[in-house]
């Protein structure tokens, strides 16, 4: 659930070995150097790279950004790569604001599922009270976004971190298929409500879905080949996580435009949706009070489907603020 994002269930969690991950990235950054020298460029009299490769210091956030740029890297402009919408916010020796950007609307209940982090840690990290080491940011960036992968990519070359490279082959083929074919992920969370077979489950979905047979036969193959979806005793079951936070204008355009015309094409169809809509004219500044009800709204609502179970019945929710006004420069 979420605004750019299919999410998974609550428990649902990542099989990355981030403590490992952090080894082989903080090896990474001292590149050809021996140890000593990276402790020196460091400004550390005791051989901390040593510790730290050995997986008995874990450096924080900041010290991670730190090391980084001492290696050479551009830290803002990986960042601004990253995820350009929450670049504005970091401060790479408090980047609690930053984080507090890239959570959004997401709920802290789920994102503490998916991180193993508690949620009073959490709170502490994104408030800038404390700060997490390298493991603990890697694994909540992933909860956040399902793109701890991406941020790595933007600082060394996946390639010399092992442990990671299989797994962000598997979330790029993931992200592909959410973005390229979104009935996928309507398709996955459809299934997560019952227990069905394949030849009962095709029929079902053309009637929930308004779509034809060979497309729901199709997409269905592909979250099976992706391992999203298994048939487990003859029954479709909802496997793995999907989780998509798209990272350009075009995917975001793309996916949003999709559903806004799934919506209308439901109305045109007269299904029996609930649905609202009002041409007002009001002050700028009452927009932007518009403009904060809907955020919101958002996030009651991801907060309440986080919490929300035994999973029953799927919907797409839709929320839109258009100005009619080619000045207003959105939000």
């Amino acid at each position: 659930m979420g605004g750019e994002a299919g999410g998974a269930r609550p428990g649902q969690r990542a099989l990355v070995a981030w403590a490992e991950v952090t080894r082989e990235l903080l090896r990474a950054l001292r590149g050809s150097r021996s140890q000593i020298q990276f402790a020196r460029r460091l400004g550390y009299r005791s051989n901390v790279p040593a510790a730290w490769e050995g997986g008995h210091r874990v450096p924080r956030a900041s010290e991670l950004f730190r090391a980084c740029s001492r290696a050479g890297i551009d830290v803002p402009a990986a960042i601004e790569a990253f995820h350009p919408p929450a670049a504005d916010a970091f401060d790479p020796q408090a980047p609690g604001g930053w984080l507090s950007a890239l959570k959004g609307s997401r709920s802290t209940a789920v994102i503490a599922e998916r991180s193993g982090a508690s949620p009073a840690q959490i709170r502490r990290w994104l408030s800038g009270r404390a700060q997490p080491r390298t493991h603990q940011l890697l694994a909540l960036i992933d909860a956040m976004t399902g793109r701890a992968t991406d941020l790595v990519s933007c600082l060394v070359d996946l390639h010399q971190l092992p442990s990671l490279l299989g797994y962000w082959q598997q979330v790029s083929a993931q992200r592909r298929l959410a973005i390229e074919h979104p009935w996928t992920a309507a398709i996955r969370i459809w299934l997560g409500t019952r227990a069905i077979g394949r030849a009962e489950a095709v029929p079902a979905l053309v009637r929930a879905l308004g779509i034809g047979p060979d497309e729901v036969e199709v997409d269905l193959q592909r979250l099976l080949d992706a391992g999203l979806v298994a048939e487990v005793g003859g029954v479709l079951v909802v496997a793995g996580q999907m989780t998509v936070d798209l990272r350009s204008a075009i995917d975001r355009t793309r996916l949003r435009g999709h559903w806004a015309r799934t919506g209308a094409a439901r109305i045109a169809d007269g299904r029996d949706d609930l649905f609202s809509y009002g041409l007002v004219a009001v002050s700028r500044s009452d927009l932007e009070r518009i403009r904060a009800l809907q955020r919101s709204y958002w996030r009651e609502l991801s907060s309440l489907v986080a919490s929300s179970g035994p999973p029953e019945v799927a919907a797409l929710v839709l929320a839109q603020i258009a100005p009619l006004d080619e000045d207003d420069p959105g939000p």
